[in-house]
């Protein structure tokens, strides 16, 4: 019952590697075939004739569930500046019109980052994830570091903004 079970889940990986040669990298079509090999090799998940459907639809569905939960924000995890540059210059806000908005919302990212207790660069990766709507289990992973630990940033991001907000007034 394993064995067939574990060539079942090779067989839907390689179909599901197979559909992603397909597709360009970073569209999200491309990104959902990554997400959905993730989910098929989950341990959890039930091995049947329509696992491929459902973990392309699930992979779908949550990569869905997380642009209408944050339609405007994006993360540019591409930029790889020196080490001269400020952590939040790594922070890419592109639901701003106007260069004043965007300027007030990386400052306001350099402010957080350096009023944040902790590793910078786990406090960065933190920030960085609750703007892209990722979980703690998702920035945990990404940082190689324990949830529980990055929970403790993203609570001291969140004290710190609204101490921030508190002192101007926004509150």
């Amino acid at each position: 019952m394993f064995q067939q079970s574990l060539s079942a889940r090779f067989r839907a990986i390689e179909q599901l590697q197979a559909i992603r040669a397909r597709h360009t990298p970073g569209t999200p079509r491309y990104e959902d075939v990554e997400h959905a090999i993730d989910l098929a090799l989950h341990d959890g998940r039930v091995i049947d004739g329509y696992i491929v459907r459902n973990v392309l639809r699930d992979a779908e569905r949550i990569r869905t569930r997380r642009q209408a939960k944050h339609p405007t924000r994006s993360l540019d995890d591409d930029t790889e500046d020196g080490e001269n540059s400020s952590p939040a210059d790594s922070i890419r806000f592109q639901d701003h019109t106007t260069p004043e908005a965007l300027a007030i919302a990386n400052d306001l990212a350099r402010a957080l980052l350096r009023s944040v207790p902790g590793n910078r660069l786990v406090v960065e990766h933190t920030l960085a994830g609750l703007i892209a709507g990722e979980t703690a289990a998702e920035t945990a992973k990404a940082c190689g570091v324990g949830v529980g630990y990055v929970e403790k940033v993203r609570m001291g991001i969140k004290v710190t903004a609204r101490e921030l907000f508190a002192c101007v007034g926004l509150q």
